[in-house]
């Protein structure tokens, strides 16, 4: 039988400048505002379809035991996730 158990994810695999979890989002969402810049998302429908598309890139990567590959499409779904929450802020924001 399998030892099988939960790893403790430290702090400094979460929030270290350099090499961290939230390092690796920051990167990519750096990367898609260069790539499509500030425009917000129009409708929370958009939001679902980029998600959507995102996660199916990431079961395809894990369909393939592709873990770095893994972890671009982690990071491309926080960020379209990160994304997604500023686009509502700003729509709240401008509605005022």
């Amino acid at each position: 039988m399998f030892d099988i158990r939960r790893l403790k994810v430290e702090d400094d695999t979460l929030f270290d400048s350099e090499d961290g979890a939230m390092a690796y989002v920051n990167e990519e969402i750096d990367h898609a505002l260069e790539k499509h810049g500030t425009g917000a998302f129009v409708s929370t429908h958009e939001i679902l379809g980029v998600l959507d598309e995102e996660f199916e890139e990431f079961k395809r990567a894990i369909h393939k035991n592709d873990i770095d590959a893994c972890m671009d499409e982690l990071a491309q779904v926080a960020q379209v996730a990160i994304f997604g929450i500023a686009s509502i802020l700003q729509a709240r924001k401008d509605a005022r």
